[in-house]
């Protein structure tokens, strides 16, 4: 999520959780608001908490000498949180085609490759999360993301959320991200998917159509026949399945078979993304292990990519800049990187199909394929 710090002016115990606004709010009206604020006449009594960039005040809370770039970031009713030592995540954000509720950073996996590595449970996620769907704005939210760790670690928070989200977003599509394993057990999917609003899809993590390449990368010894047999169970409930590989070193060369798998075990799968790694957290540690570059097994996402297509499935292909890709692949390439953490290098900047491009992770500017550049005339990526 978009981070921003800044200097309190003040001690404080406990998280602060509020909407922006930069407009002056009636006295009785400021309890649920976050100020930011450019003069020391706006700041007043109420709010919880005002962030600046060069004022120093000693009314309330205010988090002093935040980047001004970050506060022309920060959009009018974009809910943040606070933290005591002046750190402002953004949790919300207004005009996002895309936001996502941590549920908890414990996870039941260890994949070689994952960005963001498990933690300790932090209990007061949960509070948290009902706090920002409260301030929330429901207009022109196209999907939420409920992810982790992994959500399903503790259902009654996700049912908890679920019921508050499908109420205040009724138009809205939901994702759920999941190892699958969890869903194995019967009785636990059953409670998820009858709390799930209908427009919801659980996307699956399946690295490969083997159990050694799959357990290899997510850490979890027995997980296959899990994972399988969840993705079976959330079908009978009658749930939206996304299988979701990621493509390293490991099982890129079995991304066709892996393809043939999805097609004769799972048929009724509604969408098949095959995903490019961002190189941060775990997959920064085991980087020998697990990077190769886009362009070594282009040709072969690109077929798995067909294989599902001919098969009249659903299928994308994530994260992988159009330069690195043969271009009949392009079709199936998408803008898939969260906004916070997207951008393109320098050398992309006169490309002619940049509108259309994912771009690169923030996260990973420093790791990046070396094959990176602009392509000099537009070409028909449909």
């Amino acid at each position: 999520m978009k981070k921003l710090q800044g200097l309190p002016n003040k001690r404080f115990d406990s998280s602060i959780v509020g909407k922006i606004t930069k407009y002056k709010k009636p006295l009785f009206g400021r309890k649920d608001y976050v100020l930011v604020a450019e003069s020391k006449e706006s700041i007043g009594a109420g709010y919880p908490a005002t962030l600046t960039s060069s004022l120093e005040s000693k009314k309330g809370i205010v988090i002093q000498k935040v980047s001004p770039v970050d506060l022309e970031g920060l959009n009018e009713g974009d809910v943040v949180s606070i933290e005591p030592n002046g750190t402002v995540r953004v949790l919300w954000e207004t005009g996002s085609v895309h936001n996502c509720f941590m549920l908890t950073d414990a996870c039941n996996c260890k994949c070689i490759m994952c960005p963001q590595p498990p933690k300790k449970d932090n209990d007061g996620l949960h509070a948290q999360n009902l706090r920002v769907l409260l301030l929330a704005e429901p207009e022109d939210v196209k999907s939420i993301c409920f992810t982790g760790g992994e959500p399903a670690l503790f259902p009654d928070r996700l049912v908890g959320l679920m019921g508050v989200a499908k109420n205040k977003f009724p138009k809205t599509h939901f994702d759920v991200l999941t190892n699958g394993i969890l869903f194995s057990d019967f009785d636990l999917a059953k409670k998820i998917a009858m709390a799930a609003p209908t427009n919801t899809t659980f996307c699956v993590s399946l690295h490969a159509d083997v159990a050694d390449i799959h357990e290899e990368m997510n850490g979890a010894k027995y997980s296959f026949t899990k994972v399988v047999k969840g993705i079976h169970n959330l079908s009978k409930l009658r749930q939206a399945i996304e299988i979701r590989p990621v493509v390293t070193k490991l099982n890129f060369s079995r991304l066709k078979s892996m393809s043939n798998y999805i097609y004769r075990n799972f048929p009724f799968t509604v969408h098949v993304a095959f995903m490019g790694m961002e190189i941060e957290g775990y997959a920064k540690d085991n980087y020998d292990q697990v990077w190769i570059d886009p362009t070594e097994y282009a040709a072969e996402v690109g077929l798995a990519a067909w294989e599902v297509h001919r098969r009249g499935m659903n299928v994308s292909i994530y994260n992988i800049p159009l330069c690195l890709l043969p271009q009949e692949s392009w079709r199936f390439a998408r803008k898939s990187i969260s906004g916070w953490k997207n951008d393109y290098l320098d050398v992309c900047t006169n490309c002619s199909v940049k509108e259309q491009c994912c771009g690169i992770f923030t996260t990973s500017e420093t790791m990046q394929s070396s094959h990176i550049n602009p392509i000099d005339s537009i070409k028909n990526i449909n």
